[in-house]
């Protein structure tokens, strides 16, 4: 892709050669309906499930500083 169009293929059939390439399957560029809905649906189960645990693990760190914050305060 980076070195332009040397050989003239058309932009589908570069970019089927490049997903076969990364991925090892094949692809020929088009998907039906429901595996494109399937496909997005999965890939935003995937983000919003990364997000929600970065989300819990920070959440977590923020009630355990502010519990030791406050029972250090009550000690002085």
């Amino acid at each position: 892709m980076s070195a332009g169009n040397p050989s003239g293929k058309s932009l589908q059939v570069l970019l089927n050669e490049m997903v076969t390439e990364i991925t090892g399957e094949e692809s020929n560029g088009s998907l039906d309906e429901s595996e494109a809905v399937e496909e997005v649906v999965e890939a935003s189960t995937e983000a919003s499930s990364g997000e929600d645990a970065a989300t819990d693990a920070a959440s977590e760190e923020t009630s355990e500083a502010a519990s030791e914050a406050n029972s250090g305060s009550s000690v002085n």
